[in-house]
């Protein structure tokens, strides 16, 4: 008597890269602090779902989508360890030519630019979304991405600082003549602010001048002393 397959084994390919791309969508949903780096941990997806057997392998890898979401945490206690290096960049290569959903996050300001920023600042032009929760000082290591943001329609502009004013002020305090890597975002859809005080004063934004840009915009405000 001929052993049935598995069911998952006589799955078409579609069928297999549509469970994958659930699974990947289902632990990006669930993710907290607690997995701040995400995208390197190879007991998560999509990692783990190549290691199951041959094809699923060749499926993951013939699937960039799959690699699309990438976080980055520049507070990780190891973020310039060669493994975590190489990681990144294999990660970041198999996601091809796809469009990135991109987050980015500090709880302080680091001095020197992290060696892991340069593969992902490279990848700017394919960046779709943003999520930057960093110190305001810390805009000035990703000057470079200044008209290299074409891609983008989402941006979320975090302060890690939330519910620390006196930190915030003095994060505030060295800003001479505002962050423009933005101002020029002019695919931009969405902009959602949180604990950004006078955000006009702070960011250059695209829309600014520009009536016409401005109601196609969506603005999402959090902090009760905002003034866009």
């Amino acid at each position: 008597m001929l052993a049935m397959q598995p069911p998952v084994h006589i799955l078409d390919n579609d069928s297999l890269t549509k469970i994958f791309s659930a699974c990947v969508a289902l632990e990006d949903s669930l993710e907290d602090s607690v997995h701040k780096d995400a995208c390197l941990d190879t007991r998560r997806s999509p990692w783990i779902l190549g290691q199951v057997c041959r094809r699923w392998r060749h499926s993951v890898l013939s699937s960039p989508l799959l690699w699309t979401s990438v976080s980055l945490w520049l507070d990780h206690p190891h973020c310039d360890d060669r493994r975590i290096r190489f990681l990144f960049n294999l990660y970041l290569s198999r996601s091809a030519s796809c469009n990135l959903d991109v987050i980015i996050q500090s709880e302080t300001c680091f001095r020197n630019r992290p060696s892991n920023l340069n593969p992902l600042l490279s990848s700017s032009s394919r960046w779709r979304t943003l999520t930057m929760n960093i110190p305001i000082s810390s805009y000035q290591f990703f000057s470079t991405l200044t008209g290299f943001l074409e891609s983008l329609e989402v941006l979320h502009i975090r302060h890690p600082y939330r519910n620390k004013p006196q930190a915030l002020v003095g994060d505030l305090s060295n800003l001479t003549d505002g962050i423009r890597i933005f101002k020029f975002c002019h695919n931009l859809k969405r902009l959602s602010l949180q604990d950004i005080p006078f955000p006009r004063d702070v960011f250059h934004l695209p829309w600014t001048g520009d009536p016409t840009f401005q109601r196609a915009f969506v603005v999402e405000l959090d902090f009760e002393l905002c003034d866009l």
